[in-house]
C-alpha cells in the first residue's frame, strides 16, 4: 500500500489496500562504463520498486548491443546490473563517494538530475540531514481513527531546476492505522508494534514553490501549501517531517511559519521534468 496523495485523500485509511510499484520516466544525465566502453549524456531514468531502476539512452545508443542497462536491487547499497539481452554485468554496490553511481566489476552506472539549483537560490530548501531511523509520524486522526507512518529510510535522488528549485527524495516507509478513541490529538500514542505493514517506496520533492508528493496515478501533485485542508493533512504532516523536520507539529501553523505561499488551484504534473518546468 503506499501513502501517495490518493489514499492520503482518503477520510479512512484501509489498510488492506494494494497498489502496484510506480513506474515513470525522467529524462537525465547518465555516464555509463561497460568493459572498455564508455557512453554518456541525456538519457530516460525509469524508477521500479524498491529502488531498482532502468536506463536508455536518449540518443539510441546502445550498451552493447542493448537498448537498456538494469540495476535490480538485492540488498542495502547493493544490486545486480544487467541489459536487456539478458546479460549479466555483475553485482554492482553503490559509491560511498557518489550516490549517483553504482559500481560493479566490469560496469558502472551514474545517473543525476539534468538540472541543479543554483547555489544561494531564492526559495531553495537546504540539504538538511534527514534525523535519527527510524521514526513515527502520525499522519492523521479522525472519527476515531488513525494512521502512521514509520520512515525508515531517506534518499535524496534529484534536484529541481534553476526556476523551481527543491529536493527529491524517495522514501522507505511502512504505515499503520487503528481505531481508538482519541481524547488528545496532540498526544497521540504510538500504534502497536504488530500493525505495522510491508515498507513501500514514496517519493516528495521538497521545494517552497511547488511542494509536491508523487501520487497513486504516476503523476504529481502539488500541496497548496499553506493552505492545508482536512484531507491533505497526512501529506502536509509526512511532507513537513521529510523537508522540514517539523514532526509532530501543527501543519496548519507550521506552513505558514515557513513562509510558503503556493498557488491554491489544482496543480498535478506527470512527470518530474514538467514538474519542475516553469
Amino acid at each position: 500500500m503506499s501513502f501517495r496523495l490518493k489514499r492520503l485523500l482518503c477520510c479512512a485509511f484501509i489498510a488492506s489496500s494494494a497498489l502496484a510499484p510506480v513506474a515513470f520516466a525522467d529524462d537525465a544525465s547518465c555516464d555509463i562504463d561497460i568493459g572498455n566502453t564508455h557512453i554518456d549524456g541525456p538519457c530516460v531514468f525509469t524508477p521500479r520498486k524498491d529502488g531498482s531502476f532502468g536506463v536508455t539512452m536518449q540518443d539510441g545508443t546502445s550498451f552493447a548491443g542493448a537498448r537498456e542497462l538494469s540495476l535490480d536491487i538485492v540488498g542495502k547499497r547493493a544490486g545486480t546490473l544487467s541489459d536487456s539481452n539478458g546479460r549479466n554485468l555483475g553485482l554492482a554496490n553503490r559509491s560511498s563517494t557518489d550516490a549517483a553511481c553504482w559500481i560493479a566489476d566490469e560496469a558502472s552506472v551514474c545517473v543525476r538530475a539534468l538540472e541543479d539549483p543554483r547555489s544561494g537560490q531564492k526559495n531553495a530548501i537546504s540539504a538538511a540531514p534527514f534525523g535519527d531511523l527510524p521514526r513515527v509520524v502520525t499522519g492523521r486522526c479522525h472519527m476515531d481513527s488513525c494512521w502512521w507512518v514509520r520512515i525508515e529510510e531517506i534518499e535524496e535522488i534529484g534536484t529541481g531546476s534553476d526556476d523551481i528549485p527543491g529536493r527529491r527524495l524517495l522514501v522507505k516507509l511502512s504505515h499503520a492505522s487503528s481505531e481508538m478513541a482519541v481524547e488528545d490529538y496532540d498526544n497521540v500514542p504510538a500504534p502497536d508494534a504488530d500493525i505495522w505493514g510491508d515498507p513501500v517506496h514514496d517519493q516528495y520533492f521538497c521545494s517552497m514553490i511547488r511542494p509536491a508528493v508523487l501520487t497513486d496515478d504516476q503523476g504529481w501533485t502539488v500541496l497548496p501549501l499553506p493552505s492545508v485542508f482536512g484531507a491533505t493533512e497526512g501529506a502536509t504532516n509526512i511532507y513537513l517531517d521529510l523537508c522540514h523536520g517539523h514532526a509532530e507539529r501543527d501543519p496548519y501553523e507550521a506552513v505558514k511559519e515557513l513562509g510558503y505561499d503556493v498557488a491554491h488551484e489544482d496543480q498535478s504534473f506527470r512527470t518530474f521534468a514538467d514538474l519542475i518546468t516553469p
